[in-house]
């Protein structure tokens, strides 16, 4: 069986064997409830490094919103109170970020690394939110905020589609070079941690601020004995007019000899009225052995004028990178989005139906004398959650 097939054999296998038996959520007497939830996204990705003879076209796992399976306990205790088990988990799909020229995936890949969540969460409305173990670190998520409604086909974590693809040589060489390492948004990750989150600042009745701290290290991969710490500050408002979100995020990873460090922000903004959206990123290091930075920019229009459900959205973004491989060296994409959510299908609406397409084109540029061809990638693809 080829490649192809077999995945579109897995795919449809995991949707309705999964969508069938876990799509619901249980509740017990006492108010405590178990959640089963997941999702499939299949993208197909196609690639022109620049060579004339070498499209590479491939059905992989959209590694932006990649496929899943998850179930949440909530055990409500005093007042308003709770404790939350969660654990979620990668399907071990090919990855929309992991493949590249000369790899090639066949089957299912599924390791520790595939483990997103399995962690105890305390949540209190008085005295803020407690959570150990495998899950987001304090800037997860920080340097990413996105309203554009576009974000499965394309948004600030460049690497997420063709991210392993290297740069051409304009002489026919395949560099070291890839997408992933010229467009970085410095995002947080997901570790082995523990965490807290203030409750809520401001008590406003639209509004919302809080703080985060978290320190993890990295369980999953050998040989990483580093220590990771980060903080972040995240303000969030919404009424009829509008919903807008920012936040800062300041991270630390310290091994045996040194510490890096690294700052990252975004906010995003969506004005209902009109439709239109714009979220900008921005983030570096700040010591002399990571001084990269990456700017990113997205301007956008979602409507529910169209269909009778759901949105369809379009966007445009551009991200600028500099000195992440050498000194001095420069990295710029442009790309083009459209997404049509059709809200929730199916007998009881228990699947909720997004297709994107997306369409980016890099540039990297050392500075050295090398000559690089562009690198574009084509996305599109179907999320299917239960």
């Amino acid at each position: 069986m080829s490649r192809l097939s077999l995945l579109s054999v897995l795919f449809g296998a995991t949707a309705l064997a999964s969508g069938a038996a876990t799509a619901q959520t249980f509740t017990s007497e006492g108010g405590s409830t178990v959640t089963f939830y997941g999702q499939i996204d299949p993208t197909l990705q196609s690639v022109d490094d620049g060579d004339d003879t070498d499209t590479d076209t491939k059905l992989v796992d959209n590694a932006a919103s990649n496929s899943r399976l998850g179930f949440r306990i909530d055990i409500p205790t005093q007042e308003s109170d709770k404790i939350t088990l969660w654990f979620e988990t990668a399907l071990g799909f090919a990855q929309s970020g992991a493949l590249t020229q000369d790899g090639d995936f066949d089957g299912i890949d599924w390791t520790r690394r595939s483990l997103r969540h399995v962690e105890a969460i305390y949540d209190s409305k008085r005295f803020g939110t407690f959570s150990a173990g495998q899950g987001s670190m304090a800037t997860d998520g920080i340097a990413e905020t996105d309203f554009s409604g576009t974000g499965l086909a394309g948004h600030a974590a460049m690497g997420d589609l063709a991210g392993s693809y290297r740069f051409r040589d304009k002489d026919g060489t395949l560099s070291d070079v890839s997408i992933g390492q010229v467009f970085n948004d410095f995002d947080g990750a997901r570790r082995m941690r523990v965490r807290y989150d203030t409750p809520d600042l401001l008590a406003a009745e639209n509004a919302k601020l809080t703080l985060a701290a978290a320190y993890g290290q990295e369980v999953l991969q050998d040989d990483n004995h580093n220590d990771y710490y980060d903080a972040s500050i995240r303000y969030t408002v919404e009424n009829d007019a509008l919903q807008f979100s920012a936040g800062l995020g300041y991270a630390a990873v310290e091994d045996d000899n040194d510490v890096s460090e690294t700052a990252m922000t975004s906010a995003s903004i969506w004005h209902k009225a009109s439709g239109l959206t714009a979220s900008v990123s921005y983030g570096g290091g700040l010591d002399n052995d990571n001084d990269a930075t990456f700017a990113y920019g997205k301007l956008g229009y979602r409507t529910t004028s169209f269909f009778r459900k759901g949105y369809t959205a379009f966007s445009i973004d551009y991200g600028h990178g500099e000195d992440f491989v050498v000194d001095g060296d420069e990295s710029d994409a442009i790309g083009v989005q459209a997404t049509r959510d059709f809200g929730g299908i199916g007998p009881n609406e228990q699947y909720n139906l997004a297709a994107y397409v997306g369409y980016r084109t890099h540039a990297y540029d050392a500075h050295d004398g090398s000559d690089y061809h562009d690198l574009q990638a084509f996305t599109a693809g179907l999320r299917i959650g239960f």
